[in-house]
């Protein structure tokens, strides 16, 4: 069952634009094994690292936003080529985000009065 699961999430499942009748059942399946398998996964986060895959409808699609969280994508860089001057540069922006996503949350409760 669970190597079911893993091939869904690893491979995704077709959906196809003018399905037969067997086609629709292997369809049905395939979505329901998405579902659980998208249901494990989000079931295994913690509370903290749940909200990066919140957004997912595809097992494929959360297991894919979470590989690319932890393992980096073909643009990260590696932080021991990075001049100080970058690194710096990376910090003061990520600064700026934070605290513009700060300021956006304590205006929230204040607009909803």
């Amino acid at each position: 069952m669970f190597q079911d699961l893993w091939d869904i999430v690893d491979n995704g499942f077709n959906n196809p634009e003018n399905p037969i009748v067997e086609q629709l059942r292997q369809l049905k399946k395939d979505q329901q094994k998405d579902a659980k398998a998208l249901y494990a996964m989000q079931q295994a986060l913690h509370d903290t690292i749940f909200p990066r895959i919140m957004g997912a409808t595809t097992a494929r699609e959360a297991w894919n936003t979470l590989k690319e969280e932890f393992q980096g994508n073909a643009k990260t860089k590696d932080l021991s080529s990075l001049l100080v001057t970058e690194l710096m540069g990376f910090l003061e922006a990520y600064e700026k985000r934070l605290s513009r996503q700060n300021e956006i949350q304590l205006k929230a409760p204040l607009s909803q009065n």
